[in-house]
């Protein structure tokens, strides 16, 4: 009878049953460039039980794309104003781009979430930078509308408040990048996006401006709707990165000290 091959509960994990006497050459790939694959021979034995590791490498490195990051890190930085304005809001904002990069940096140590994928990790760091780039300057330009700088300006007597986002999801961007179809991801983030709005919308009736939210969901929506193109790759990026801001945007108002200025009155 032909060995019969059981995959465990565990990723990578394999197991062979019913395999003859004999010495056998184990080859262990995955899709993509990236990875080197990796044998080993193995000498079974009668009623023998032999354990192989094997190690796909994952030759992913982003030095190619450090003076982006940092970029990046600097946009971030620069969303909070150095003027005697209440900057809360700008700082949690800025949050999402920093966490952003955080994902970027820590994509050399998703070998296994990428192997099977096929997808280029260079492609997925170039689009998440350039798409950050891109969603912090529409994010700016939001927080910089008038209705928002007088909630700022207003707001600058209450005390000082740092305010961090929790960061993004990584196996959303994964699970982004294995819809082939460009409509899946539209329809992901079209759907984000009315959420959103409702969610806003119910907000209204309960404070004072919601402004530092809806203007976001006016930028992120039109971004969306310049920035998807026919490369699926990117388009995953992009998606990824804007459900990312739209979470934090909902978010917005179930952090204490956030709401607390979007109630306030005094401006």
């Amino acid at each position: 009878a032909a060995p019969t091959v059981e995959a465990s509960t565990e990723p990578g994990i394999y197991e062979f049953q019913d395999v003859p006497v004999g010495a056998y050459e184990l080859l262990a790939t995955a899709d993509g460039s990236p990875f080197d694959p990796d044998r080993e021979t193995v000498e079974i034995g009668a009623d023998d039980a032999v354990t192989a590791d094997l190690d796909v490498g994952f030759r992913f490195s982003i030095d190619r794309h450090r003076d982006e990051l940092a970029a990046l890190r600097t946009a971030a930085d620069e969303l909070v104003p150095s003027s005697q304005i209440d900057t809360a809001i700008h700082g949690y904002y800025a949050s999402v781009a920093h966490a952003l990069a955080d994902v970027v940096e820590s994509l050399p140590e998703r070998g296994d979430q990428f192997a099977g994928t096929g997808v280029d990790p260079d492609a997925v760091a170039e689009a998440l930078l350039d798409t950050g780039q891109g969603v912090v300057t529409v994010v700016d330009n939001a927080l910089n509308t008038k209705q928002n700088v007088d909630l700022f300006n207003g707001c600058a007597d209450l005390p000082a408040a740092t305010v961090e986002w929790d960061g993004f999801e990584i196996t959303t961007l994964f699970d982004l990048a294995g819809k082939e179809q460009m409509l899946d991801q539209q329809t992901e983030i079209r759907t984000r996006l009315t959420e959103l709005e409702e969610r806003i919308d119910a907000e209204r009736d309960e404070l004072n401006v919601v402004s530092p939210a809806s203007d976001v969901l006016d930028e992120l929506r039109n971004f969306a709707q310049n920035e998807m193109k026919s490369d699926t790759t990117r388009n995953a990026a992009v998606v990824f990165v804007l459900l990312g801001f739209a979470d934090a945007v909902e978010e917005l108002f179930e952090r204490e000290q956030l709401r607390e200025r979007l109630q306030y009155t005094r401006f």
